[in-house]
């Protein structure tokens, strides 16, 4: 994410979790930071794709989701989603 923060004409990432990987509190805290980043450097996401991802920390992920307000195209795969995530 680092990187990601410096490439301002960056309008699509697509997010794959290794199935061996576990993205805990701190996976989604560095991700808030690096996508915080990269909007006050004048980045903005249109399409933002995850697989895989969500988990037990989805209040992060929300946090998340307010740093990007240009997104246009939310596409998760292959999650589960509960009536209360909708």
């Amino acid at each position: 994410m680092v990187l990601v923060g410096r490439m301002k004409n960056l309008k699509n990432i697509k997010l794959h979790k290794d199935s061996i990987v576990h993205l805990g509190v701190d996976g989604f805290k560095y991700l808030f930071k690096g996508f915080k980043y990269f909007q006050e450097n004048g980045g903005s996401i249109i399409k933002l794709q995850l697989n895989q991802i969500l988990g037990q920390h989805d209040d992060y992920f929300y946090q998340i989701l307010k740093t990007i307000p240009d997104l246009r195209v939310l596409k998760i795969n292959n999650q589960a989603l509960s009536t209360s995530d909708c």
